[in-house]
């Protein structure tokens, strides 16, 4: 379920920062404003960290028996 929070904000994040690339071109210097590299690279770095981030809460969660966590509600 974190994984999919994380995609929707990456589409929306990306699109915004397109469009933002696009307003602040001349700001940019040797790198165009929709480099595939450096978006790439800058999506796979926060895919890999909310990854990460999702990780450790699921294998927690993995390891509680279902009928103990029924009976504590």
């Amino acid at each position: 379920q974190g994984l999919g929070l994380v995609a929707f904000g990456i589409m929306a994040g990306g699109v915004l920062a397109a469009s933002a690339a696009q307003v602040i071109r001349g700001l940019l210097f040797g790198v165009s404003p929709l480099d595939p590299m450096a978006w790439g690279l800058a999506l796979t770095a926060m895919l890999v960290a909310s990854t990460l981030a999702n990780l450790g809460p699921a294998r927690r969660a993995m390891r509680v028996d279902p009928m103990t966590a029924l009976r504590s509600d």
